[in-house]
């Protein structure tokens, strides 16, 4: 009875030592792998801390403040993870602002890049008309250059007319001087004439003219009309309104009517009968009744 307590507690032992070297076993599997788990958990720590940055902007990082003893202790590991932990929540922190930042920049991005296109439009709409202005400005120049060459040649002519216009002043003057000289000659004859008149019969004048040669033309005014006549004698009668013939050589010239007698410097003054006239009245022309 003994022997088989003992035979059953021998088979228990070691039923229990391969459970206790198969749990032993297997918890060694377990710790090599949680093992693993914590250098690969202590390393990740690190990897991370090396990139996140202890303050905004600095060289330094979290990393620098991890010390690797505290990593290897369930107690010790609380603080770098914390210290990580707040870093990578101030570094999200950072992150979510600059996402806000660069979302607004993006925004204002797109709002240059609208307005520069406008302007760009704008731009190319200016070209254009500058090329359309500097096209009417060469144009206008160009006409510009032609009035001022018209303007030139019209002062030119100005001028020119000007000059004219003096001499043709001065011409007429001149003959205005002449024309009232005449006038008053004219003026002079009439009353010598008038006493004339009241002097001598006309009838006995005529009676006393010969059909002769009176005299000569002395003088011809084409433009007022009238000659002048050379008379042989004081002594000739000429009666006013008698109408005389004007031959050169065996030509007629044309025919007069006298206007004025003026005796004592033997001169008479006649008007040119424009639809007896053959050719033009030369001084020397012979004067016959």
């Amino acid at each position: 009875m003994s022997n088989l307590i003992i035979k059953i507690s021998l088979v228990l032992l070691l039923v229990l030592g391969g459970v206790a070297l198969y749990l032993g076993y297997e918890l060694f599997k377990q710790r090599e792998e949680l093992k693993g788990r914590t250098q690969t958990l202590q390393a990740g720590i690190k990897r991370i801390a090396a990139h996140i940055e202890i303050e905004e902007g600095s060289d330094a990082r979290i990393a620098s403040q991890i010390v690797d003893r505290e990593l290897m202790t369930l107690g010790a590991m609380e603080r770098p993870i914390k210290t990580v932990e707040s870093a990578a929540q101030l570094e999200m922190v950072r992150l979510q602002a600059t996402r806000v930042e660069l979302a607004e920049t993006k925004a204002t991005l797109a709002q240059r890049e609208r307005e520069l296109e406008a302007t760009r439009a704008e731009l190319s709409a200016a070209k254009a008309e500058i090329r359309a202005l500097t096209e009417t400005i060469r144009q206008k120049n160009a006409q510009i250059a032609e009035y001022e060459s018209t303007i030139r040649e019209l002062e030119a002519d100005k001028a020119d007319l000007q000059r004219k216009a003096e001499t043709a002043q001065k011409e007429s003057e001149e003959l205005r001087a002449t024309l009232a000289a005449k006038e008053a000659d004219i003026e002079v004859l009439t009353l010598e004439n008038q006493k004339m008149k009241e002097r001598l019969d006309p009838i006995l004048k005529r009676e006393r003219l010969q059909k002769e040669q009176l005299g000569k033309v002395l003088f011809v005014s084409p433009e007022w009309n009238f000659v002048i006549l050379a008379l042989p004698h004081e002594d000739t009668l000429l009666d006013p309104n008698l109408e005389l013939l004007v031959h050169r050589g065996d030509s007629l010239v044309g025919k007069v009517r006298v206007t004025d007698v003026l005796r004592q410097e033997r001169i008479a003054i006649a008007d040119i009968l424009n639809e007896w006239q053959q050719m033009p009245f030369e001084r020397g022309d012979s004067v016959i009744y």
